[in-house]
């Protein structure tokens, strides 16, 4: 994306969280409605469940993806993991620097890269894409 006509401050922020959305923010951009949650479940374990839903509220509220998929605010983490019933000792994994779960789920990664972030995309502009590939659950 071009962005030699932002500020080098708007450059440097581009792409990244610069502080907690605030409640207005959470509500619009972060909230899981049915399709978002029936799209979320589709993925095999809470971690990626978890990682899924920050990505779709990430895209949607920054208009891009994060370098770093967990360089996340704790507000947002702890927003869509009460969304997910999933608990905040389960995330701190990923903030203690276990990172066990988080190499698990990154050694299918390059399988399923392509297929989540075409997937996050249509679920982030509302399109109907579907998401499928190795980090999702199969059904039958």
């Amino acid at each position: 994306m071009p962005t030699a006509f932002l500020t080098e401050e708007q450059q440097a922020a581009y792409g990244d969280y610069t502080g907690d959305p605030d409640p207005t923010q959470l509500a619009k951009f972060f909230h899981l409605d049915e399709v978002d949650l029936q799209r979320v479940r589709r993925h095999n374990g809470s971690h990626h469940r978890l990682g899924f839903a920050l990505q779709l509220g990430t895209v949607r509220f920054l208009g891009t993806f994060l370098a770093n998929p967990i360089a996340v605010p704790p507000i947002v983490i702890d927003f869509m993991a009460r969304q997910l019933a999933i608990t905040t000792e389960r995330v701190n994994i990923f903030e203690t620097g276990d990172d066990q779960e988080f190499r698990f789920s990154r050694a299918g990664s390059s399988a399923c890269a392509a297929t989540l972030s075409g997937g996050l995309i249509h679920a982030a502009v509302g399109t109907g894409g579907g998401v499928g590939g190795p980090c999702t659950k199969r059904s039958g």
